[in-house]
């Protein structure tokens, strides 16, 4: 009985950590989607793998986001804006997707 008992904390726990995983995962992915620079940490690897699909807004000479009125860009195959917004207290250039009204 007590193995029974072991074996099903173990399978709960397990559980938590795995859904908990994939939490982050995703939320790391809805935010940093569509970034139009090289990330590092944790959503510079998810980038690499091909989670966080790529942005493709052209910088200025200076290096800086185009802004929504200036630059057209394309993520994931949609058509979108250059935006630059904060992060986790980093400013990042993301390619938001434009919403269709209907």
């Amino acid at each position: 009985m007590r193995t029974h008992r072991t074996t099903l904390w173990l399978s709960i726990a397990l559980f938590l950590g795995l859904s908990s995983g994939a939490l982050l995962v995703a939320r790391t992915i809805e935010a940093y989607s569509g970034a139009c620079e090289k990330l590092d940490g944790f959503p510079g690897l998810l980038q690499a793998a091909g989670f966080v699909p790529l942005g493709h807004c052209k910088f200025t000479n200076l290096g800086v986001c185009p802004g929504p009125k200036v630059e057209a860009c394309v993520v994931a195959g949609k058509l979108g804006h250059c935006e630059e917004t904060s992060i986790d207290a980093r400013k990042v250039c993301v390619c938001v997707k434009d919403r269709i009204s209907r």
